[in-house]
């Protein structure tokens, strides 16, 4: 069985600063089954602009902190 791809949801996750929420991640593998990602140990969340927008990857994993920049 071969992951496939993931979804990420909220696929949309335009939020206002100083705000929080959570991401799901969701795999989808070769043989038709779904597994959730998110607080798997093998997944490590990063964020493309860590200055304004940090994930967490401990306690929460994949909650996403907007900053006020």
């Amino acid at each position: 069985m071969a992951l496939m791809s993931i979804t990420l949801t909220p696929a949309d996750s335009l939020q206002p600063r100083n705000s929080s929420f959570q991401m799901t991640a969701t795999g989808h593998y070769s043989n038709g089954t779904t597994a959730n990602l998110t607080t798997n140990s093998s997944t490590n969340w990063t964020s493309s602009f860590p200055s304004k927008i940090s994930v967490n990857n401990t306690t929460n994993k994949g909650l996403v902190s907007v900053g006020n920049q």
